[in-house]
């Protein structure tokens, strides 16, 4: 029992340092939105999360695209490692 009670702590210790590891994080969603008066609407790329209830918008433009992209890319690793240790503390539980 205690043998894999370690293991499972042993487990938990690696998804901190995994998560320890991921960079700048942004929740939210990349979106197009077509600006402009009448027939001149041009796409423009902005980054759009909720917060409190209130969405914020922020443009990207082609400059800082692929940063937004890479914080949004970093907050989904986080969540899948968060995912993991949710089933390992359910382990955890199990063993007490």
């Amino acid at each position: 029992m205690q043998v894999r009670k370690r293991k499972i702590e042993a487990r938990l210790r690696e998804l901190k340092v995994e998560m320890g590891k991921i960079g700048p994080l942004m929740r939210g969603s990349i979106v197009k939105l077509k600006i402009g008066a009448g027939e001149k609407k041009y796409p423009s790329f902005y980054f759009s999360v909720n917060m409190n209830g209130k969405t914020k918008l922020v443009y990207l433009g082609e400059k800082r695209m692929g940063l937004a992209k890479q914080f949004n890319e970093n907050y989904l690793k986080l969540w899948k490692i968060v995912d993991k240790m949710t089933l390992v503390c359910l382990d955890l539980l199990k063993q007490d």
